[in-house]
């Protein structure tokens, strides 16, 4: 303790240890408060991510026959269903070409090399304020029953894409504001 007799003089060695304590606790508290809060916006952007997924993929299904008759009015009522839900900024129905069947919403960003071939839902882009996401909408995105007596084999073909744009929640972006 003889070092702390520099930094703190004329102090008693009880003082010198409340002194320790108190800082100690103190570290303690910022720590834990840090590592809580990373914890808690990581479960937060992986909610997040998974309910664009879901919006998405709901997005896609519900597209289908407005791509298999290229109805843009059918189109725009399946994005105006999906605007209702918080968060979601804009949604676009393109053809298998990367032509707008129909957009809503927000200004979309414009359509890149990076949206092509993608067979899979993507989070096609992200930043500090927005969540893209891509899908493909297949012919055999509707799931029907099997039928054992069926021997018919189903291709599925590419019919387009459905975008979705959702705005990052200020919750998931407290972790940045908070380290800053």
């Amino acid at each position: 303790m003889k070092y702390f007799d520099h930094i703190l003089p004329n102090t008693s060695f009880r003082m010198q240890l409340i002194i320790i304590f108190g800082l100690g606790l103190l570290t303690l508290t910022i720590v834990s408060t840090m590592v809580i809060s990373t914890l808690s916006s990581h479960s937060i952007e992986e909610r997040m991510i998974d309910e664009g997924n879901s919006l998405t993929t709901t997005l896609a299904a519900q597209s289908t026959l407005a791509l298999l008759y290229e109805s843009e009015d059918a189109a725009l009522d399946n994005i105006k269903i999906i605007l209702n839900f918080p968060d979601v900024k804009a949604a676009e129905i393109l053809d298998a070409s990367l032509i707008s069947l129909a957009s809503s919403g927000e200004k979309l960003r414009a359509i890149t090399d990076d949206y092509r071939d993608h067979t899979i839902l993507v989070l096609i882009h992200e930043d500090n304020l927005y969540w893209e996401f891509l899908s493909p909408v297949y012919s055999g995105n509707i799931e029907t029953t099997d039928n054992p007596f069926d021997d018919t084999t189903e291709d599925k073909a590419l019919l387009g894409y459905v975008r979705l744009v959702i705005r990052v929640s200020n919750v998931a972006l407290g972790r940045s504001q908070l380290l800053m």
